[in-house]
């Protein structure tokens, strides 16, 4: 069924229909990001992140920011639009979008298999929507 659900979501991604994204970053964020990160290279997950400009405000802050998200084309959108060179690398369990100074990563991957080992240790995650996103029934408590 999860697989049905990316499916879902691809399409609505290939029909443009993702105005869940916000051109600005959040206004939480934007005032109050320092009780969340308050102090520099801080490690920031943000799940199911899509092209939110928010990556871009936590790399630009000086975090080290990981994404995950199961659509590519949403990946690809946010490096293009915010002029980022990256660089892939394929993974047994996803694909792996990376600037080249290793600050901001992007997993491309369905969200219920990636390597959680792989992904690390974080200081924080910031979750603007991704909750809402997982249907009840794919969420193990």
């Amino acid at each position: 069924m999860p697989g049905d659900r990316v499916e879902r979501w691809s399409e609505r991604w290939e029909k443009g229909n993702t105005r869940w994204h916000n051109k600005d970053v959040n206004y939480s964020l934007l005032h109050h990001g320092g009780l969340l990160l308050p102090s520099p290279h801080l490690r920031v997950l943000v799940p199911l992140c899509g092209k939110s400009v928010d990556l871009k405000w936590f790399y630009d802050a000086g975090h080290t920011v990981v994404g995950i998200e199961a659509v590519e084309k949403g990946v690809l959108e946010f490096f293009s639009e915010q002029n980022l060179s990256y660089s892939t690398e394929q993974l047994s369990w996803g694909k792996l979008h990376k600037t080249k100074d290793d600050r901001l990563s992007i997993y491309c991957s369905d969200m219920m298999k990636v390597d959680v080992a792989a992904l690390g240790k974080f200081d924080a995650v910031w979750d603007r929507g991704s909750l809402v996103a997982i249907y009840e029934e794919d969420r193990e408590w």
